[in-house]
C-alpha cells in the first residue's frame, strides 16, 4: 500500500468532528494566486475522498447487514420469550428487542458509521464546491487578463 494510501486509511479511521474540520479546512482552501495549481489537483483530491466515501458506504452497508443479522436471531428468542406471558404484539417485540445489548451494540455501530459516511459525503460535496468556485474563479482571471489586453 502506498503511502498517500495509508495516510488516507488512517485519517478515515480517526474521522471525528475535529479532524472533519481540520480537513475540510485545508482541502477546500483556495489560494486566489494559484487557481492553475488548484484546479490541476482539484480531480486527485476529490476521487481521494470520493474513494473514502465509497469505503464508508461499504462500511455502513456491513453494519446494517449486522445489525439486521443480530435482530433476526435475537427476535426469533425475544418472541418465544412473550409468548409465554400471552398475546405478543410486533411493538412489544421491538420494545423487548431493542432492551439486548447485542442489538444496542449493533445499533451503535451502524449510528458511528452512519456518521462517518456524513462527514466524508459532506467532505465530497465541499470539493464538488470548490470545483465550482475554482472553474469560475478561473472564468474571471480570464476575463481580467482580456479586458487588460485590449
Amino acid at each position: 500500500m502506498s503511502e498517500k494510501a495509508s495516510i488516507l486509511l488512517s485519517a478515515y479511521k480517526a474521522l471525528d468532528w475535529d479532524l472533519y474540520i481540520d480537513l475540510s479546512e485545508k482541502i477546500t482552501k483556495v489560494n486566489k494566486n494559484s487557481i492553475d495549481e488548484n484546479l490541476e489537483f482539484q480531480a486527485s483530491l476529490y476521487s481521494h475522498y470520493a474513494g473514502l466515501e465509497a469505503l464508508a458506504r461499504l462500511d455502513l452497508d456491513k453494519a446494517e447487514t449486522r445489525f439486521d443479522s443480530v435482530s433476526s436471531e435475537i427476535r426469533g428468542t425475544v418472541s418465544a420469550n412473550l409468548e409465554k406471558f400471552g398475546k405478543i404484539t410486533e411493538k412489544g417485540i421491538e420494545a423487548a428487542l431493542l432492551r439486548q445489548p447485542e442489538v444496542l451494540e449493533a445499533k451503535e455501530v451502524v449510528h458511528q458509521a452512519q456518521y462517518r459516511y456524513n462527514l466524508l459525503h459532506a467532505l465530497v460535496k465541499a470539493l464538488e464546491q470548490k470545483k465550482d468556485c475554482l472553474i469560475q474563479m478561473s472564468s474571471n482571471h480570464r476575463a481580467e487578463i482580456n479586458l487588460y489586453a485590449k
